[in-house]
C-alpha cells in the first residue's frame, strides 16, 4: 500500500564521472515505481531525497526548504529531478506523498566501504590503524543526523495525511576535523589524518533547518552528535 523508496546511487564522485548511469537509476527508477504503483492502487509515496547535496553552496544556513535547490552534483540534480517527478504524481494522479530531504545519517552498521558514509569510513580506517583522508583542509562542513531519528521521522510519516517535503537534520555545522578528532577519541586513535583536494561535486558547507519538519510531522532530533558517535563505534 506504501513505497518507501531509499534505492539509489549515492556517490557524488561517481555521478560526477558517470552522470548517465546516477541519472538512470535516482530518476528513471523512481518514474517506474511510480508508474507501477499508480497502476496498482498505491496509496502513499515515501521518498529519501538528499539536503546535504541539493542546495549548493549557500550562505543561508541552516537551509530552509524555501531556499532555490542549486545542486552542485549530477547526484544532486538526479534527487532535484525525482522530486519533481512525484511532485508531478502527487498533482496529476492525486498520490499522496512524502518528500525527506536528509542531512548526512550515520549509525550503527553503515556500510564504511562506499564513498557515503564518511563516519563509518572514518572509524573503519582508524581501526585498521591507517591514516583516514580529510577532502580539504577539514573545515568543510556538513549536518550530521543519527539513524534512529530518521526512522522516527519515517514512521510518522505513515500516518502524514499532507503532501510535504521536508528537511531532516540537526541543523548543526560540524567540521571535518572535528568528526575525525571524535571518532579518534571514541577509539583512543593517535596518528593524524591524511589531506587531500576538495572533490568535484562536493560542498563547502552545508547544514539544514528542520522547523518544517516539527511543525508538520512533530518531529525532532534527540540523538546529539557525540552520543551518536559512540553508538556507532559501539556497533563495529
Amino acid at each position: 500500500d506504501i513505497v518507501n523508496h531509499h534505492a539509489a546511487l549515492a556517490s557524488v564522485t561517481e555521478s560526477v564521472e558517470n552522470p548517465a548511469e546516477t541519472l538512470e537509476v535516482n530518476v528513471v527508477g523512481t518514474v517506474n515505481l511510480l508508474v507501477a504503483g499508480v497502476a496498482h492502487g498505491l496509496q502513499k509515496f515515501i521518498f529519501s531525497s538528499t539536503g546535504g547535496a541539493i542546495y549548493g553552496d549557500i550562505e543561508h544556513i541552516p537551509t530552509p526548504e524555501t531556499v532555490e535547490a542549486q545542486p552542485p552534483s549530477p547526484y544532486g540534480l538526479s534527487k532535484l529531478l525525482a522530486e519533481r517527478v512525484i511532485r508531478y504524481y502527487g498533482k496529476e494522479y492525486s498520490l499522496p506523498y512524502v518528500i525527506f530531504r536528509y542531512a548526512n545519517v550515520y549509525g550503527p552498521r553503515q556500510n564504511p566501504h562506499g564513498e557515503a558514509g564518511v563516519i563509518a569510513i572514518f572509524a573503519e580506517t582508524m581501526k585498521q590503524n591507517k591514516q583516514p583522508i580529510i577532502f580539504g583542509d577539514g573545515n568543510k562542513t556538513r549536518d550530521y543526523v543519527y539513524v534512529e531519528d530518521i526512522v522516527d521521522a519515517n514512521m510518522r510519516a505513515l500516518d502524514c495525511d499532507k503532501n510535504i517535503l521536508v528537511n531532516l537534520g540537526r541543523g548543526e555545522e560540524i567540521k571535518d576535523q572535528v568528526v575525525f578528532d571524535t571518532i579518534a577519541r571514541a577509539l583512543e586513535y593517535t596518528q593524524h589524518p591524511q589531506y587531500a583536494p576538495v572533490r568535484a561535486g562536493e560542498m563547502l558547507r552545508s547544514a539544514l533547518s528542520t522547523s518544517a519538519a516539527h511543525n508538520e510531522l512533530g518531529w525532532q532530533p534527540v540523538t546529539d552528535f557525540e552520543d551518536g558517535i559512540e553508538k556507532t563505534i559501539a556497533s563495529y
